[in-house]
């Protein structure tokens, strides 16, 4: 917007219907209240975020890149009968590291995108069934696959969703359930068809999380500490509400202390005129 002397400000507008306290209204013409604030400080210090993120993840893929580019030859220069039990455990470690450590970097890029709006999405039809039983053994490196439970429905219809960024959401949501619960306790993995839409949830056997955080946890670097590892800076969720969003679906988590935790999101269902 434009100042008065005609310098440009970046500015917030909330429109919200102004009802007097007490007085009824019904059959009147509503009343908007209009407030606009100027938050061109705040934006400036989300622009220096949005930059130190873009360069703090460039920073790390490349190093990234490098090790992971070199670890499969460093492996071959190893005759197989020489690889100990040791050394056959610090190479998986390694590789878990890896992967682990191109999630995070590709949680901060796609910050990036979310904060300045270029995410894109190209949906198509998925069977989530088919979908999940490839995808989970791609990740067999950081995922306690033996601990992951599928419930999915042989007749549950084709979601609108993008493989890739549905893989985020997925896997963002049970490297979080892994997090905050005890192994081996399983880790159920269910979707279910509610009408025009399909219910995905990802339930464990954790501790659970106190009722007033609830709404916290898809904020940008929220973390839940109380009772839980202090681990990871806070993205996850926050990205995967993102996403979530921009396929059309909502987000949620319902937790009881001692009894776990629940997310949950939808996404649209295939038209069986679109199949």
């Amino acid at each position: 917007m434009l100042r008065a002397d005609r310098t440009p400000f970046w500015a917030n507008l909330d429109v919200a219907v102004a009802k007097p306290f007490g007085v009824d209204t019904a059959g009147q013409e509503p009343v908007y209240r209009i407030a606009i604030n100027d938050v061109t400080q705040l934006h400036a210090l989300q622009e220096i975020e949005r930059r130190m993120l873009y360069t703090v993840a460039h920073d790390l893929r490349v190093p990234a890149t490098i090790i992971n580019g070199y670890l499969p030859f460093l492996l071959e220069l190893l005759p197989a009968d020489c690889m100990t039990d040791e050394g056959k455990t610090i190479v998986t470690a390694l590789q878990r590291a890896l992967q682990r450590m191109h999630i995070i970097v590709n949680d901060l890029t796609e910050v990036t995108y979310l904060q300045s709006g270029r995410l894109h999405i190209d949906p198509k039809p998925v069977n989530l069934d088919a979908y999940l039983r490839e995808l989970l053994p791609h990740f067999a490196n950081i995922l306690e696959t033996s601990r992951i439970i599928l419930d999915i429905p042989a007749d549950l219809p084709a979601v609108n969703a993008d493989p890739n960024r549905l893989e985020r959401i997925i896997i963002n949501l049970l490297l979080n359930a892994q997090k905050y619960s005890p192994s081996p306790t399983p880790i159920s993995l269910s979707a279910q068809q509610h009408e025009a839409e399909v219910v995905i949830s990802v339930h464990d056997q954790g501790r659970g999380i106190p009722a007033n955080e609830l709404p916290l946890l898809f904020e940008l670097f929220y973390r839940v500490e109380q009772g839980r590892q202090a681990e990871g800076i806070g993205m996850g969720l926050y990205i995967s509400k993102m996403l979530v969003e921009a396929h059309g679906g909502r987000i949620w988590a319902e937790s009881e202390l001692g009894n776990g935790s629940t997310f949950s999101f939808t996404l649209p269902i295939i038209a069986a005129s679109a199949t």
